[in-house]
């Protein structure tokens, strides 16, 4: 049964375009890895360069997308640096941090990183130039969808 709350306020949501503002949460479709590289296009290149257009200001997506998979393969070094280094962002981070070392797969670690950074980019490196993304929830699972079939490392 719907929590009464979400019911009452269905029609609401609809105006806002969000279940969110309502407490309410929308469940989300499979990532999507063509709507993610859409996506991707529209809201990366400003910085990123991917498929032959884009930005200078960052990396080209593919060299980052590399190195995201050197991090999730090693996270216990990462996490342990951050610890050490900065220890007030690791405090802040600490539930995001070991639920990513919990995940022993490599590709579901990969993933659920590349999750956890999308929401937090600062998570478990607070000297990161880049930004927070403004993304919603659907939009994020379907870049990260699009992100895991351009890995290089497998």
């Amino acid at each position: 049964m719907r929590h009464p709350r979400c019911l009452s306020l269905a029609a609401a949501a609809l105006l806002f375009g969000s279940w969110a503002l309502l407490g309410c949460e929308q469940p989300l479709e499979p990532g999507d890895p063509e709507r993610g590289h859409r996506l991707v296009l529209q809201k990366c290149t400003f910085c990123h360069y991917v498929d032959g257009r884009g930005g200078f200001i960052a990396p080209p997506l593919e060299k980052g997308i590399a190195l995201a998979e050197e991090v999730a393969r090693d996270y216990e070094k990462r996490a342990a640096d951050l610890e050490r280094l900065h220890p007030k962002s690791h405090a802040a981070a600490r539930e995001k941090i070991a639920a990513v070392l919990a995940e022993k797969d490599s590709t579901r670690r990969l993933e659920l990183w590349f999750d956890t950074y999308l929401r937090d980019t600062k998570f478990d490196n607070p000297m990161t130039k880049m930004g927070n993304v403004l993304l919603q929830d659907q939009e994020r699972v379907d870049i990260v969808a699009w992100l895991m079939t351009k890995r290089v490392l497998r």
